[in-house]
């Protein structure tokens, strides 16, 4: 997976990884930040299933004695995140919407 290709979305996930930061999409307004309503979401609240799956299977070595780890919240991914032939060494957590 090329960096380049990733949405603006994507690549601060792909960015934050490393340091194990959450990644905050929520607009601070709750009819808007309703999963319920995800499938309304762009491209700017969209994180692509292949894209967190990268980051999961990927070894990165703790920067700055921080943990590698998926934060995200108030997202949606639009596809099915799908890791059973995998083994996942990394932290996960987030409110996702899927589509």
């Amino acid at each position: 997976m090329r960096v380049e290709e990733l949405s603006q979305a994507e690549r601060r996930v792909w960015e934050a990884f490393p340091f194990g930061e959450e990644v905050d999409f929520t607009t601070g307004k709750p009819e808007e930040d309703d999963p319920a309503t995800g499938v309304a979401w762009g491209t700017e609240r969209t994180v692509c299933a292949r894209v967190i799956a990268a980051l999961l299977m990927r070894e990165e070595a703790p920067q700055s004695h921080r943990i590698p780890a998926i934060r995200i919240k108030g997202a949606r991914t639009g596809w099915v995140l799908a890791t059973t032939i995998a083994t996942i060494a990394t932290g996960v957590s987030g409110a996702l919407s899927r589509q």
